[in-house]
Formats: C-alpha cells, structure tokens, sequence
C-alpha cells in the first residue's frame, strides 16, 4: 500500500492593503527621502517617485532597482501589495 495523504490545507486568502494603508506605508519612506535631502531634482529620485505613485494609484507590487550614479549608490526596495510582506526601500552602495 501508498502512503496515506492527509486533508489538503487551505492556503489563507492573501490580505492586500487598501489605497489608505499603501499611502500611510509610503510616507515614511517619503519623509526619510527629504530628511536626506534627496528630492525630485535627480532624475533617479523622480523615478521612484512615479513608481510610488503608481504603486499608490493602482496596489500593483513593485520592486525598485534604480542605479543612482550621483553619490554612487544604487536605490533598491519593493513595494508590497500583501500585508504580510513589508514595503520598503533602501539605498544601497555600488561596488
């Protein structure tokens, strides 16, 4: 005789995060962004501003790989639609 295979588990219906909850995941991403005083005068810096505007606007998940060649960092994250990943972003240097 086989082995016997118990009852298949459910997988958990994934939780996506509403506009609201998206919003209030970015501004601390923001804030850190003007802290640095990194704004929307590097092109590099503008790009991840589109694509945390349209990560807002439509909760596709995104992820971030923008070489920023200025002071030789390269600005990698991902923006999570599930609740059970974290969005984040970072800058992260170039060997």
């Amino acid at each position: 005789m086989g082995k016997r295979r118990g009852d298949k588990k459910e997988k958990p219906v994934p939780e996506y995060r509403t506009k609201e909850e998206r919003q209030s995941e970015i501004k601390p991403i923001l804030s850190k962004l003007s802290e640095l005083q990194l704004n929307p005068r590097y092109d590099e810096i503008r790009e991840l501003y589109e694509k945390i505007q349209l990560y807002i606007a439509t909760g596709d998940r995104i992820e971030i790989n923008i070489p920023f060649f200025a002071i030789k960092k390269r600005i990698v994250g991902v923006l999570a639609t599930n609740k059970k990943e974290q969005v984040w972003v970072m800058l992260k240097n170039e060997k």
